[in-house]
This record gives C-alpha cells, sequence and structure tokens, in this order.
C-alpha cells in the first residue's frame, strides 16, 4: 500500500514539475580464504579442505557433466560482447569473462555467500604489512600436460600487467615473486580490506610453457587449467566448447561451483542487439542470457508480483552499486549546513524513487550500506527509521538550517538508474521548498565536476553505479582524505573523527563488522552521504536450465555448474 500511495504522489509530483517548467534528467572481489582475514591481525593456516572451500566445498559429489539420464549436456548462452580474443587477458568484458571462466582459472573463487573458495590456490596466509603467501595444489595441469608452479602464477602476473587492462586488480599490489615451487608471495602496498581477494579471484593463470608455445599469444587456441578446450568458432558470433577429459582436481573435498561440470558441451553466441537476444530467448534458439533489457522483462516475468512466467527460469542477484547523494560541505556550498543536508535526505521516499529508476529490482536501503559489500553485515548495519520519508520532519530541519533559497546544483552521474532518480528528488526537493538545477553530461565531463576540488561546481551528486563487491572502505573513497592534494576529501571535509573510522575500516587488521558499522553510524549522523536505494540484476533462461549460478556480486555466470534438464 506505501508503494502504491507513493506511486500516486510520485505521478502528481511529476506532472506538477512539467508544469511548472522545472529541468529534469536527460565496473575487485573479497572475503577470504576461512574467512581469516575477519579475525584482526590474525595468520591464516591451512584448515580441514571442507571448511576451507566455504560453504559449497563441502558437496560429496565429484564434477560431473552428465543430466540426470546420463545423456551429454550442453548449454547455449548469450552476451553482447565479442571476447576479442581467447587469451585470459583483455578489457574485462561479457564475452571476455565467459571464455576466461572456461578455459583458465584463477587462485580463489568467491561463491554467493562471500566465501573464498580454493581453486589454484589450496590456501593462503597473511603474513602482515601486506604480505601474503599463496599455497599452489601440487598436482596442476593445463590441458596440454603442463604442470602449474608459482613461476607461472609469477609469469601470469607478468601478463596480466603487460596487458594494461587490469589496473584496477593489480593496482594496490607492491611486489610479487615465487618463493618456493609452490608458494607465491603477493605484497600489497598498504593493508586494505579486500585487495588480495580482488587480485587472487581475478588473476587466471596460464602455464609459461603453454604460452611460449603459442604462435599467438594464445589469441585463437586457448591452453589453460580450466574445465574446458575451445573446440571451434566465428569470431563475433560464436564460440564452441567441450568438456576437458582429465580434468586435473579430482579431490571432491576441494570441488566448488566453478568447477563443478554439469555441462559438457558449452556455446557462447554473441548478440549484440538486447531485443534480438529477447527474441531468441523466446524462441527457443538460447538457453541463456544476462542481456534482458527492462522494457522486455516482461515477456519472462510479472513484473508486479516478481515471478518467473511458465516455460523459464529466472535469478535475482544484488548489484553492488548504491545510489546515493554525496554533499558538498564546503563553506562555499549550502550543504555545509547538516540540517539541510538531513532536510534532504527525509524529503525524499527511497521506496518510490528506487521504483522509478529500476522497477520492481529496487529496494530502498535501511541503512547506508550494500548489504553484498564484501564486509557488510545488513543485520548489524540497519538503522530504525534511516532519514524515512517524512515531509514534517524534512520541513522542521529545513526551517532550522541556514538556507537562503538558493537554486541548488545537482551533479547526476551518468546512468538511466541515477537521472530517473534525480527527476523525482527534484520533485521531492521542491515539494519542501528546495529548488534544485540538474546538471546532466556526457561521461568526460561529469568526471571533470566530480573531480572538482575547488568546492563551487556542484552542491551535492547523485550517483552509485559500480560493478564490484568492494570492502566498503573502497566504495566509499570519497570519504578518504587521501584521495585528495588539498587537505580535505572528497566532500571538501577535514575531519579527524571520520578519517581515523575510515582508516580503521579499512586496515585488515581492524576491519571488522564493527569497524565498519562504526564508520557507516558517523556518516549517517552528519549525513555526509545518504544512500537510496540499490537494485538486483535479474538473468533469464529456459527452463531446460533448472538452476543459474553466479559469483558474489558480480555479473559473472558460473556456465559450468549450471544444473539442466
Amino acid at each position: 500500500m506505501k508503494r502504491f500511495l507513493s506511486m500516486l504522489l510520485v505521478a502528481a509530483m511529476v506532472l506538477s514539475l512539467a508544469a511548472c517548467g522545472g529541468n529534469s534528467g536527460s565496473d575487485n572481489t573479497g572475503s577470504t580464504t576461512n574467512a581469516a582475514a575477519n579475525e584482526a591481525g590474525e595468520k591464516t593456516t591451512e584448515k580441514a579442505p571442507a571448511e576451507q572451500a566455504g560453504s559449497e566445498a563441502a558437496q560429496t559429489e565429484a564434477p560431473k557433466a552428465e543430466g540426470t539420464d546420463g545423456e551429454e549436456t550442453s548449454l547455449v548462452a548469450v552476451v553482447t560482447s565479442d571476447p576479442g580474443g581467447l587469451s585470459p587477458y583483455g578489457t574485462n568484458r561479457g564475452g571476455k569473462q565467459a571464455v576466461r571462466s572456461a578455459v583458465f582459472e584463477a587462485l580463489f573463487w568467491m561463491d554467493e555467500n562471500k566465501n573464498l573458495c580454493p581453486v589454484l590456490g589450496k590456501s593462503y596466509e597473511y603474513l602482515g604489512e601486506g604480505k601474503y603467501h599463496v599455497t599452489l595444489f601440487d598436482y596442476i595441469t593445463d590441458s596440454q600436460g603442463n604442470a602449474l608452479k608459482a613461476s607461472d602464477v609469477v609469469f601470469s602476473l607478468d601478463k596480466m600487467i603487460e596487458d594494461g587492462h587490469s589496473n584496477s586488480w593489480v593496482g594496490s599490489l607492491d611486489t610479487y615473486s615465487a618463493v618456493d615451487e609452490y608458494t607465491v608471495e603477493l605484497v600489497f602496498k598498504n593493508e586494505f580490506r579486500g585487495n588480495f581477494e580482488t587480485l587472487v579471484c581475478n588473476l587466471y593463470c596460464v602455464t609459461e610453457a603453454a604460452w611460449t608455445a603459442s604462435p599467438d599469444a594464445m589469441a585463437e587456441d586457448p591452453v589453460g587449467t580450466g574445465l574446458y578446450l575451445y573446440e571451434s568458432g566465428v569470431s563475433g558470433s560464436e564460440y564452441n566448447f567441450v568438456k576437458r577429459d582429465g580434468y586435473w582436481q579430482t579431490d571432491e573435498q576441494y570441488i566448488c561451483a566453478k568447477n563443478t561440470c554439469n555441462v559438457d558441451h558449452f556455446t557462447l553466441r554473441i548478440i549484440n542487439d538486447a531485443s534480438t537476444i529477447a527474441i531468441a530467448l523466446e524462441n527457443g534458439e538460447i538457453d541463456y542470457t544476462q542481456n534482458i533489457e527492462n522494457a522486455d522483462r516482461g515477456n519472462f516475468m510479472n513484473e508486479e508480483t516478481g515471478e518467473v512466467l511458465d516455460g523459464y527460469t529466472m535469478k535475482e542477484l544484488i548489484n553492488s552499486s548504491l545510489i546515493r547523494m554525496s554533499f558538498n560541505c564546503s563553506e562555499k556550498s549550502q550543504c555545509s549546513d547538516a540540517n539541510l543536508r538531513k532536510a534532504i535526505a527525509t524529503a525524499v521516499d527511497n521506496a518510490a524513487v528506487a521504483y522509478n529508476a529500476v522497477g520492481i529490482c529496487g529496494h530502498e536501503t535501511t541503512g547506508y550500506f550494500n548489504p553484498i559489500w564484501l564486509d557488510a553485515d545488513a543485520d548489524a548495519m540497519s538503522v530504525d527509521n534511516y532519514y524515512s520519508y517524512d515531509p514534517d520532519a524534512a520541513k522542521a530541519f529545513l526551517d532550522s538550517s541556514s538556507y537562503d533559497g538558493t537554486t541548488l546544483k545537482v551533479l547526476v552521474q551518468p546512468n538511466s538508474n541515477c537521472t530517473n532518480a534525480a527527476v523525482l528528488i527534484q520533485a521531492y526537493c521542491r515539494a519542501i521548498g528546495i529548488d534544485l538545477e540538474l546538471m546532466e553530461f556526457e561521461s568526460a565531463m561529469y568526471s571533470e565536476y566530480f573531480d572538482d576540488e575547488t568546492g563551487e561546481l556542484w552542491d551535492f551528486i547523485i550517483w552509485g553505479i559500480g560493478s564490484s563487491n568492494d570492502a566498503t572502505w573502497k566504495q566509499l573513497y570519497t570519504l578518504d582524505i587521501n584521495q585528495g592534494k588539498t587537505g580535505v576529501n572528497h566532500l571538501q571535509i577535514a575531519d579527524e573523527k571520520l578519517q581515523s573510522l575510515y582508516d580503521t575500516a579499512a586496515n585488515v587488521n581492524t576491519n571488522s563488522t564493527e569497524s565498519v558499522n562504526e564508520l557507516l553510524s558517523y556518516v549517517t549522523d552528519n549525513c555526509y552521504e545518504y544512500g537510496m536505494f540499490y537494485y538486483t540484476l535479474i538473468y533469464f533462461g529456459t527452463d531446460k536450465v533448472t538452476k543459474i549460478v553466479t559469483g558474489a556480486g558480480n555479473s559473472e555466470s558460473i556456465y559450468n555448474a549450471f544444473e539442466l534438464k
């Protein structure tokens, strides 16, 4: 009922806004193996395999690749972007993710419960001061029979860095080396939570022997340690993979979704047009896709109830984005007044804004966090009446502020979720007497304004689109005074307590639910930033697919682990 009433109010406000001539609106990972890094300063040692591998490692079946009737299984999936070559390196787009996941393997994999599961890496130990040791399984072989050892991991890191498309994964890495035949040392520039997890879940490895033997850097004939062999394909159109015989990992205690093989034959099809993808799914020409746009969702689900329609299967995955308002707290801005910031936050109905932005996929926040973030605990971080929609309270905050009626300049991230939200935020603010000018630019200009250090170009920003389930500190980098050059953080704040709380929440030795919650509570009390909503991604398949498997907080589908009729 609340949402229905909110929608009526939204419709009235949008009409009123149009009548008044107002402005309108026009992509790391990580938990820790054995959850060890959750304990401050505690070193990690190898535990019993089932415990170490997380929630999915305790399954009792070895890798398989047959349907329930014993016949070979096949899956046709679609993405919108070509991999651009079959090596594990290059631009991290949908096609590249799928090929890389089929043929190659990373050191670890993070499941949906944020457990870090062994893949090539058997265990790790944190030694302090940013230093980690990763121990590999000592029986890994690629599809040509080459053994993969610590020197090959170092070689793969060299290739990843030379490639230049993975700066967000390796940017915090300081040094790396092989300690012995099966141990790799990784040293990071700081002790921030998530640096290790992000790298080891994205470092897809090759053997130096196979790479050296390849005439084209594996662009057309990839050789990896993964579950599949590349069979055939046409660039920009279709790529076919077949289950590898003699896959190296046979110890059922170390089998997780990432190295379970339920699919014998895997075809990756490239279709650039989203409406064409929807038609292909309706016609049964494909089995699965991540790329159904909002306009076509109603063909596969009831958008009122959220239920999937007969003949299809679907999965919702929380996106790591948090759509938020970040306030300019400089004396040059009206938003330096905390009561004005609280008036704006309380004036907005987050449920209505979320619905207008992303429909049934939108979820209003109960605190300044997204539950998929690496170190977030939704129960611990929820706040009673988190700046709940209350026009009367908003007006009271406004009356207590020093707001002089000046139109506030609002920078809007160039994304439909943010621009759709901005229109309603503008209407809600106008309803209590605050005028907003929405500034919407293309990406380059937006970035220039976003990075302004003068404190003069905007009063607050509506933004938050991201693609990684980073630790909280990384999602909240605008609060870090070290990111700027002027002695204040991105929001023009010089607050020693805020910085201390931020540093404590970021450090792997002191990161915990309690330290993160303390940081978020302080930000909430001062309303420096205000989270409004997060949203889910919805993936669809035909009912041939009985289970869709993904990792934590990202869009990567684990095709090999799909369950099929």
